[in-house]
């Protein structure tokens, strides 16, 4: 994790840099988390999850939902002005769930769909990890100097090969298996893979961006008065 010299002042650091130092409005914070929980993850998973039912997926996902959705609650019942970097925290401990939640749900509906390869089922997986693991290692390399670099429209090539292999792989695999293409188990099963992937957005940018604050928190400022003077050693 790069540690910005401490000589160095906030205004002189790259919009980049400066940008990952901040911590969300306070007027955004409760709506970031009640609509990002209770609407994006449990309202779009609880039902599809229940009917059909299967319990294994029941056994892993539900009691992630429990303990996130909990975990909302008791930040949203908090003054939001004390819960500035906790919600940074959150919102990437919400991407890891999301992301875990919604690929689980793709699988259960490409098990619905008829694929029943455990072959396919791992080769998912490791993809799976794969985009975790380049898409936090994308967030590194971007934080990792302060000097300042040109902007690039597009994601570097292996990223975005990494991003599209798994709902392409389970196209690929659906037909070449010869199975019947049933529409809703395939149309369902891209849909999760994709929210899978917003959630793994989620959690390797604020995941990053908590321990990046952590770690240069002098340069980070706050709606709290109390708290920038906490954080600065100043009485």
């Amino acid at each position: 994790m790069l540690k910005i010299p401490q000589h160095k002042r906030l205004n002189q650091l790259p919009g980049h840099i400066q940008d990952q130092l901040q911590p969300l409005p306070v007027y955004q914070i409760k709506f970031v988390i009640a609509g990002g929980t209770f609407l994006l993850l449990d309202a779009f998973v609880l039902i599809p999850l229940l009917f059909p039912h299967m319990k294994a997926f029941l056994y892993v996902i539900l009691p992630l939902l429990a303990g996130i959705s909990v975990w909302a609650i008791w930040l949203l019942c908090k003054k939001v002005e004390d819960i500035e970097l906790d919600s940074v925290l959150y919102i990437g401990c919400l991407g890891v769930v999301g992301a875990i939640c919604y690929f689980l749900m793709a699988l259960k509906y490409s098990f619905i769909g008829g694929i029943q390869s455990p072959i396919y089922y791992i080769v998912m997986c490791v993809l799976f990890l794969a985009t975790v693991y380049f898409s936090i290692l994308q967030q590194y390399k971007k934080y990792d100097s302060i000097e300042k670099r040109p902007k690039k429209n597009t994601p570097a090539w292996q990223y975005t090969l990494v991003r599209v292999s798994v709902p392409g792989g389970y196209i690929i695999a659906h037909y070449l298996i010869g199975l019947s293409p049933t529409i809703v188990p395939v149309v369902m099963t891209i849909v999760w893979y994709s929210f899978s992937y917003v959630f793994i957005w989620l959690l390797a940018n604020y995941l990053h961006k908590y321990f990046f604050m952590k770690e240069n928190i002098q340069f980070v400022y706050f709606s709290n008065k109390e708290l920038n003077r906490k954080v600065r050693g100043l009485n």
